[in-house]
């Protein structure tokens, strides 16, 4: 009997693959073959019934497949009201800098932050202002703060109760390390510190991610760093641009778009970070692969928009209110569909 000597392309392999023109002719000569007509769900999302939405049959189907072919990608809109979104962040951190900086430039920053635009370029005038003691004590007061279990919003402790193998987070809040036992979400509890089932990573320690991704051990990458370690931070659009192209990072996301299906939560159109994230994972994918999938609060022109320039599939909602719970619904679904 003939035994087949293959195995799954590793994040290494891909990264291999890649430097020597392979992965293209691979993707090329993969012909996968048509998958059959998903079964009908009987099942409800945001009050309507799961086959009304497009796409979202076949996202239940192959999550009921197997669920650790699947990461998160996590943005601000997870860690509120915790933790400020970037309006109301940077709102904040141009008052701050008080009378650093001049009325006009402090006008346009505003102007700029009404009309939902420029939100990297904000930070950076607003970093460049206040210097770098001024902005650590900034970044400090926002983000080194205590807190239980309870303030943490209900989407983010129904994210981690699922237990996805890989979550990637573009915030730099502590809800993740806390979160991330699995024992007791008390910190006060011994199990706390010793019962970890995350290991986290951040953008300094990317090449370890890989690595442990490689190994499917559960992980947690902080691609913007961790308010602990101020020196990670990404924050401006210097520093933005400069870790999109650090190669240990490079590596372990392309291996992610490639090898995981990626679910985006707690993103809104005006997201600094979304477009650029969404490109890589467009030139990434260069229209094959897995597909992925968007979340969020967006109007008709903004989904087509998303759909025909990252060929992402978006799922749109109507927020009953400022806690967008159609979140934690979502998640509590892929709950739903895991146990049937």
């Amino acid at each position: 009997m003939r035994q087949h000597m293959w195995k799954p392309l590793q994040p290494s392999d891909v990264v291999r693959l890649a430097e020597t023109g392979e992965f293209a002719k691979r993707q090329l000569k993969a012909k996968e073959k048509p998958k059959p007509k998903p079964k009908r769900i009987n099942l409800l999302l945001w009050g309507k019934p799961v086959d009304d939405f497009p796409f979202l049959t076949e996202l239940l189907e192959d999550y009921r497949s197997n669920p650790d072919d699947f990461a998160f990608f996590v943005g601000a809109g997870i860690s509120s009201p915790l933790f400020p979104r970037w309006p109301k962040l940077l709102k904040e951190m141009i008052a701050y800098c008080g009378e650093r900086l001049d009325n006009d430039v402090r006008d346009e920053l505003l102007t700029n932050l009404g009309r939902g635009i420029d939100f990297l370029n904000i930070a950076s005038a607003c970093h460049n202002a206040l210097g770098v003691t001024n902005y650590r004590q900034f970044i400090e007061k926002t983000f080194l703060k205590r807190f239980s279990l309870d303030d943490v919003s209900l989407a983010y402790r129904t994210l981690f109760e699922l237990r996805p193998s890989i979550i990637v987070t573009t915030n730099f809040d502590l809800i993740p390390d806390h979160l991330r036992t699995s024992g007791s979400l008390d910190q006060s509890d011994s199990k706390f510190r010793s019962d970890f089932y995350y290991q986290v990573f951040t953008h300094k320690n990317a090449a370890e991610a890989s690595s442990s991704c490689s190994r499917h051990q559960p992980l947690i990458f902080k691609m913007h760093g961790t308010a602990t370690d101020q020196d990670s931070i990404i924050f401006t659009f210097e520093e933005f641009r400069r870790i999109m192209h650090e190669k240990q990072v490079a590596t372990f996301l392309n291996a992610l778009f490639v090898l995981k299906t990626v679910v985006f939560i707690g993103y809104s159109f005006s997201d600094p970070h979304i477009n650029d994230i969404l490109g890589l994972l467009y030139d990434v994918r260069s229209g094959k692969g897995r597909p992925h999938y968007l979340i969020g609060e967006f109007s008709k022109t903004q989904r087509l928009t998303l759909e025909n320039n990252y060929e992402i599939r978006v799922l749109s909602y109507l927020p009953s209110n400022e806690s967008h719970p159609e979140v934690p619904e979502f998640i509590r679904l892929l709950a739903e569909i895991r146990e049937r």
